[in-house]
């Protein structure tokens, strides 16, 4: 089955509530020593996977005894669709997984594995009258890993990508697009869905959706 879902201009808009954290002052001559000490972890560039589940809530009220064992099966593909392609989930939070990996065509396979399988997946058989439906986000960029977690401006991005999004898509952003067209992977296509704003993001943004 073709996993394809539309965007609509009033979903792509992003519903994170706006960081009103305040930057503490630094002492310059502090920042100076740190800058310059060795032991200063350094960016490097990364691919991110960000997933979560769509109506989390609504299937908990509506199965409370299935969706352990929902969320258990839901877990286990995840799990196993990241390992295939050399990745690793650095965190979780609730239902939601955050997965890096070495390159974008290996998030990307990640994702397609990831998808197929939720979607063949006998929900009802578990207990669910409604399967499990999963919205993803993949961006690549600079950050910085600090005992086994990461932090950097593409954490933030991806984070509000993945808002955009619905149950059942995988959004990615222009730099990922362009390794799909160079490279190419069998039975994945790409959607163009054109410059989009993204909450709490400079600028447009330009935003493509797999076909799988």
């Amino acid at each position: 089955a073709t996993l394809v879902a539309t965007v609509s201009d009033s979903r792509i808009l992003d519903k994170m509530v706006p960081n009103n954290q305040s930057e503490a002052d630094i002492d310059v001559n502090e920042t100076e020593s740190v800058a310059h000490s060795s032991d200063e972890p350094v960016a490097r560039q990364h691919t991110f996977l960000f997933t979560d589940i769509e109506g989390s809530y609504r299937q908990w009220e509506r199965h409370p005894d299935d969706m352990p064992r929902a969320l258990a099966a839901h877990d286990a593909v995840l799990q196993r669709a990241v390992a295939s392609q050399g990745g690793r989930i650095f965190k979780t939070i609730g239902d939601a997984v955050c997965a890096v990996f070495n390159t974008p065509l290996d998030g990307v396979r990640a994702a397609v594995d990831a998808q197929r399988a939720l979607h063949a997946t006998d929900w009802p058989k578990i207990g669910l009258a409604q399967p499990l439906t999963v919205r993803m986000a993949l961006q690549a960029g600079d950050a910085v890993e600090r005992d086994g977690d990461f932090s950097g401006l593409v954490l933030n991005r991806i984070s509000r990508l993945l808002r955009a999004g619905h149950g059942g898509q995988v959004l990615l952003t222009g730099s990922i697009a362009d390794e799909i067209e160079r490279s190419g992977i069998a039975g994945v296509g790409l959607r163009d869905l054109g410059e989009r704003r993204l909450r709490d993001v400079p600028g447009v943004n330009h935003i493509f959706q797999l076909e799988i």
